[in-house]
C-alpha cells in the first residue's frame, strides 16, 4: 500500500511538473505573438 501511494504520488508531482511546464511555454507563446501582432 505505501509503495502503491509512492508510486501515485510522484505520478502527481510528474503530472502537475508537466502541466506547469505547459502552461508556461503557452503563456510565452501567447505573450511573443501578442507582441509580434
Amino acid at each position: 500500500m505505501i509503495r502503491m501511494n509512492d508510486r501515485k504520488r510522484k505520478m502527481i508531482s510528474i503530472v502537475i511538473v508537466v502541466i506547469l511546464c505547459l502552461s508556461m511555454v503557452l503563456g510565452l507563446a501567447a505573450a511573443g505573438l501578442s507582441a509580434i501582432l
